[in-house]
Parts: structure tokens; sequence; C-alpha cells
């Protein structure tokens, strides 16, 4: 669903605010390369640098 409103709207960037949603967003851009993706945690987190979130912030 996500993909079709991308594509329909000529989105550019996501924006999510919880986990349920960052996953929804990377499964969405998923080789959609120009597609950003923009993720707010409200409250502090250390960095994540393991593979998965190498791969949901990419």
């Amino acid at each position: 669903m996500i993909r079709n409103i991308i594509k329909e709207h000529g989105i550019t960037h996501l924006h999510s605010h919880t986990r349920l949603d960052m996953w929804a967003c990377a499964l969405a851009k998923w080789n959609l390369p120009k597609i950003k993706h923009i993720y707010n945690l409200y409250m502090n987190a250390t960095p994540k640098r393991d593979f998965v979130h190498k791969w949901l912030f990419f």
C-alpha cells in the first residue's frame, strides 16, 4: 500500500515515529533508492551500527 502511494503521489521522503512504522517504511522503499527515510525516536537512544540497522536506514 505504501509503495502504491509513493508512486501515485510522487513522494520522495518517508517519515516514521515508531519501530513498527520503521519496518514498514524500510520495506516500502526496497529497490527505490531515491526515496529517503527519516526516523524520529522521541527519546534518546544509542546509535545502532549492526547489519539490520544499517539496512533499515540505508
